[in-house]
């Protein structure tokens, strides 16, 4: 499956680049980007189009330190659900370790790895492919970005001890330094970056519990939707139905728009799976149902609602259209539904 990543990023890349007197319209047809492709606030677009800005952008503005000035930019709190898990979590070293973990959510193009001792912490980034001029900024992009959400946690300088990159940047060692406000070093063996291990202990600035638990929730279920890509159109959106049924957003727009698609594009994939969204939606539904009432102790009200049912009375009818028989009676010996 093509890499992808949020359109966003490629959002921020364009903002700045318009901000330093650029066309907009004229930096997309370079990129040979359609604007319809970026309007969709949660889509996602192939890693292809993001090398092609990165080059055309930094070319088109002759600013060969745009990753840092893009970075530089950037607030966690507009990476959405990512941001949102990263901030909140109880200590610096938790949020790098979750902002490595829940990456894929702004792109799957790469990889962080984190790598612990007493002493210190290594970051590592992994994008592999060519060191074309595109991915080059991209990667200096992925460690200028990290470091900015690393110093918004922390909400003070980062003491980086080393930066480390695979390739000399075309902006020249001294303007990365200075970001960083570290020694740079080139012809590594990876792109990483080098942290001592006690500052990292500290308590985040904007740590969260309760927050911090719903946010995770919601990216491990978004990672789980992106790990499903893997297994077709209908697997995605029984992914995306089981997350969105509690928040009641099971709409058929809303689920579409999360899976990056048009509701026409994902109506022509389960008509062609042999489906349809409702009795997708059906499906999820007698499936989380049968779960919650065996393995839980929720009143059936609370099961409606979790199955995204305004009223238990809908739940009830709908329960018996599967099973044959009451919510409340199956409870008591429960039956296989996967028939029903």
């Amino acid at each position: 499956m093509a890499h992808s990543v949020h359109v966003g990023v490629l959002g921020r890349i364009l903002a700045t680049a318009t901000a330093m007197g650029v066309d907009p319209a004229e930096l997309r047809q370079r990129a040979g980007l359609r604007r319809a492709s970026l309007d969709d606030d949660d889509g996602r677009i192939s890693a292809a189009y993001l090398y092609d800005l990165w080059h055309h952008a930094a070319a088109t503005t002759g600013d060969r330190t745009l990753p840092t000035r893009v970075a530089g930019s950037t607030s966690l709190d507009a990476l959405g659900l990512f941001g949102f898990a990263v901030m909140t979590a109880p200590t610096l070293l938790a949020s790098l370790r979750l902002g490595a973990r829940y990456y894929p959510l702004v792109t799957d193009s790469g990889a962080w790895r984190v790598h612990t001792s007493n002493q210190r912490v290594v970051v590592r980034w992994r994008r592999d492919g060519a060191l074309t001029p595109g991915r080059q900024l991209a990667n200096e992009s992925a460690l200028a970005h990290f470091t900015a959400g690393l110093r918004q946690v922390i909400g003070a300088p980062l003491p980086l001890r080393r930066v480390r990159l695979r390739h000399a940047p075309a902006g020249g060692l001294r303007a990365l330094s200075e970001y960083f406000d570290c020694a740079v070093d080139i012809g590594a063996e990876h792109d990483e970056l080098e942290l001592p291990r006690a500052p990292l202990d500290g308590p985040a600035r904007a740590a969260n519990a309760a927050m911090h638990a719903y946010f995770c929730r919601d990216a491990e279920a978004r990672l789980a939707l992106l790990s499903a890509g893997n297994g077709g159109t209908v697997e995605r959106a029984r992914a995306e139905l089981r997350r969105a049924l509690p928040a009641g957003e099971a709409a058929m727009t809303r689920v579409a728009r999360n899976l990056g698609m048009t509701t026409r594009t994902l109506r022509r994939h389960l008509d062609s799976a042999g489906t349809s969204f409702r009795a997708l939606l059906d499906e999820v539904r007698m499936q989380e149902a049968a779960g919650l009432l065996e393995h839980t102790d929720l009143a059936l009200s609370e099961v409606a609602l979790e199955l995204g049912f305004a009223e238990a009375s809908a739940f009830s009818r709908a329960f018996r259209r599967w099973a044959g028989t009451s919510p409340s009676t199956w409870r008591r010996s429960p039956t296989p539904l996967s028939d029903a």
